[in-house]
């Protein structure tokens, strides 16, 4: 089906799109805006599909444009063409986009039943749990998709999510912002992290001022 959701935030636009169609579907939509070639390395149906989808949730959401989407040596995307920041989230038959025109940005998106509890041990930092006692399954949720956010602005896989990544407290509403730091080297950058719940998804993401 075509997105399930677009919207607008200053300069950045995001889109998220339900995977309901076969690959060829994909392909033929995607031919519409253009000559994209699929990378020969891509053979796993999912990932074939998702490849299709980010590439048409940009078209939505950033018409007239022919995208150029490469991966630096971190697995982070990039934009050659047309000059702007993009991050990229799946999860289990969902594929969103966030695209800014001018700052770096990281965008989350999570299924509200995902099991992240029983892995908390390995995210959550001492001085963070006493703030997810109310409401324990949806904060915890809430604080690993935040961190997500912070790890794809930075775009390096060098993080430890316990020791460089800190979430300030916060409450549990439908929607609302999250206060991220990012810790390194006794230097401190902190963001500010929208945050949604709708249907059946968590999506967050934030702009690197």
């Amino acid at each position: 089906m075509p997105l399930i959701k677009s919207t607008k935030f200053d300069n950045s636009f995001t889109g998220i799109w339900q995977l309901t169609e076969s690959n060829d579907m994909l392909s033929q939509m995607l031919r519409f805006y253009g000559k994209y070639n699929l990378p020969g390395h891509y053979t796993h149906q999912r990932r074939i599909a998702e490849w299709y989808a980010v590439r048409l949730i940009l078209h939505e959401i950033v018409p007239d444009k022919h995208f150029d989407i490469f991966y630096n040596e971190y697995g982070k995307p990039f934009l050659a063409s047309p000059e702007g920041f993009i991050s990229i989230s799946h999860t289990h038959g969902f594929v969103g986009v966030l695209f800014h025109r001018f700052n770096n940005c990281g965008f989350d998106m999570e299924l509200m039943n995902r099991p992240v509890a029983s892995v908390s041990h390995k995210f959550v930092r001492n001085d963070e749990e006493h703030f997810l006692h109310d409401n324990p399954l949806q904060k915890t949720l809430m604080l690993w998709s935040a961190k997500e956010v912070i790890y794809k602005i930075y775009g390096k896989k060098s993080l430890d999510f316990k020791v460089n990544l800190r979430i300030l407290p916060f409450e549990y509403l439908q929607e609302g912002k999250i206060k991220g730091q990012l810790i390194l080297n006794n230097d401190i950058c902190s963001y500010d992290i929208q945050y949604s719940f709708q249907d059946q998804l968590l999506t967050t993401f934030a702009i690197e001022k």
